[in-house]
């Protein structure tokens, strides 16, 4: 397996635990809500037949409809929650790579969308990683005049600054331009 389906694998099994956690607490829940309507239910045998008849029917409905959606919102908020952990986990797992690895992410980033004169701005936390002779190797493969400065303003990737716009290639903005593309295949595969 190549990086890809092992980022892929962990995210499905996070899914399922989360998605097996999920639907245990939602069937409490459920559990919960009747044995109160039940409880309720009993407290109105002083009423009429009819008047208990009616009043059951209503309640139950009530109830059921209620638990329901209170059910949907949990199943949607641990969708979500899983959702955004793996795109986090998988962020993270980015800033984890070896040097040679994240130097080979970074050089891709560079080449793919750089252009003459343009600055690499790269995170105070990469500069051990991506220095000034990282940088000159990609100028002299590449044919392009580079420039390298840092900032604290990110944690992971680029920013690619020119006289006429800059392309911000960090971490964050890859990961959601990523999720934004493929959040429903991956909802699927999780869920």
């Amino acid at each position: 397996m190549n990086g890809k389906e092992n980022i892929i694998a962990k995210i499905i099994e996070s899914a399922e635990n989360s998605r097996k956690k999920t639907l245990f607490e939602a069937n409490e829940k459920i559990k919960q809500i009747e044995t109160d309507t039940k409880t309720y239910i009993s407290a109105l045998n002083k009423k009429t037949d009819a008047e208990i008849i009616e009043m059951q029917k209503n309640t139950v409905l009530r109830r059921k409809s209620v638990a329901d959606l209170d059910v949907k919102k949990i199943i949607l908020k641990a969708k979500h929650t899983v959702l955004d952990a793996s795109f986090s986990n998988a962020e993270s797992k980015v800033l984890k790579l070896s040097d040679n690895e994240y130097k080979k992410f970074i050089k891709k980033l560079i080449t793919n969308y750089s252009e003459n004169n343009d600055i690499v701005i790269a995170s105070n936390i990469d500069k051990k990683r991506i220095d000034k002779s990282f940088i000159d190797d990609i100028s002299k493969t590449s044919g392009l005049k580079l420039g390298l400065e840092y900032s604290d303003n990110f944690n992971g990737g680029i920013i690619l600054q020119s006289k006429n716009c800059n392309k911000n290639l960090t971490l964050v903005t890859l990961m959601k331009q990523i999720r934004e593309e493929i959040e429903s295949e991956v909802a699927t595969i999780l869920f």
